[in-house]
């Protein structure tokens, strides 16, 4: 019932649900995630700091990255851009190549960023372009979502022409996914889909 909660959007009533949960699984990591998420999104970052730190205590290998992804956006919300990537690199050096790290990488790439450690965000931001097309193909979403945070950066850093080339390539993955999804507010029905 929580996560139903979360999914709608209605953080104080899947906080609630999910703290009444612990009554039995006081011990799963994925529980206290949730927790997490429906504080942060609540604005009480300091106990969904502590509901992630908790998370993280409990979890396998297998949830150790996505509460990792969830505790470093908090602590950058907080500004806390140096204990984020830190958290980050701890999380990617623990994992394999593939759509999960390229966008860990990605993210670390924009904290890099933040924190004005310039060659290494863009080295790292192009890591995260290559491994994501390993991972999934050129023409993924997730691939003109690093490709954005890529262009961002070499506009940042003067590389214009390459900037652009970017956000092009970029673009054009999306509006080849637009007319796929709802982002034009389109309706597609399930005869459409055969």
């Amino acid at each position: 019932m929580g996560r139903v909660h979360l999914e709608l959007h209605e953080y104080a009533r899947a906080e609630e649900a999910l703290l009444r949960s612990l009554e039995v699984l006081r011990n799963d990591a994925r529980l206290w995630q949730n927790i997490g998420q429906a504080q942060f999104f609540r604005g009480r970052l300091q106990a969904a700091e502590v509901s992630y730190y908790r998370a993280l205590s409990l979890a396998g290998p297998e949830h150790a990255p996505s509460i990792s992804s969830d505790l470093a956006g908090l602590l950058e919300s907080r500004r806390q851009y140096a204990k984020a990537a830190g958290i980050l690199r701890e999380a990617v050096a623990r994992l394999g190549a593939g759509q999960v790290r390229a966008r860990m990488l990605a993210n670390l790439g924009v904290l890099q960023w933040r924190l004005k450690e310039r060659v290494e965000a863009a080295a790292q931001l192009r890591q995260a372009l290559g491994e994501m097309e390993s991972a999934v193909g050129p023409h993924h979403p997730d691939v003109a979502a690093v490709l954005e945070r890529y262009q961002a950066v070499l506009r940042q850093s003067g590389r214009k022409a390459e900037a652009a080339a970017a956000s092009q390539r970029a673009a054009a993955i999306r509006s080849g996914f637009a007319r796929h999804g709802n982002d034009r507010q389109t309706s597609i029905d399930w005869r459409d889909l055969k």
